[in-house]
């Protein structure tokens, strides 16, 4: 099915989240975890606009249609998803369940909330007004991240 302009924006931007969990997941030597780290911190910004756009403007559109339960499961991962994110210590520690949480989460948005959103927008008409998403133009250095020193 052919995603609605809506949230094409949002999967594109999966696409680079699905690579990021492979690289993650395929570190294999204490130089190829840093390196993945150190992709996983580069693109913080980007993930943290991500998260919080989908909170601030897909779950209002989720609760109008009564879906609690896809709410809760997008604001538990982001929850986990940014705690990773929050510190080059911890996300070391956790890369490989970073990875797995994050391509997990992705599947899960592709697969279960955007097609429940369009269906629900083709029965019920399109959200009247539906801001610009642009990642990384988000200030998201109060969300906790330090870089672990």
């Amino acid at each position: 099915m052919k995603r609605t302009a809506h949230l094409r924006p949002l999967s594109r931007e999966h696409h680079a989240a699905l690579r990021l969990a492979s690289h993650l997941g395929q570190a294999n030597s204490p130089e190829a975890l840093e390196a993945a780290v150190a992709d996983a911190l580069a693109l913080r910004p980007e993930l943290l606009a991500h998260f919080r756009f989908e909170e601030t403007v897909l779950i209002p559109e989720l609760e109008r249609f009564g879906e609690g339960t896809l709410v809760a499961q997008l604001r538990a991962d982001h929850e986990v998803l940014i705690d990773f994110l929050a510190s080059a210590p911890r996300m070391r520690r956790h890369a490989a369940s970073f990875a797995q949480l994050l391509n997990e989460h992705v599947r899960f948005e592709e697969r279960v909330l955007f097609p429940a959103l369009e269906g629900h927008w083709d029965r019920n008409g399109h959200p009247p007004a539906w801001p610009q998403h642009a990642a990384g133009n988000d200030q998201d250095a109060d969300m906790g991240a330090d870089d672990g020193r």
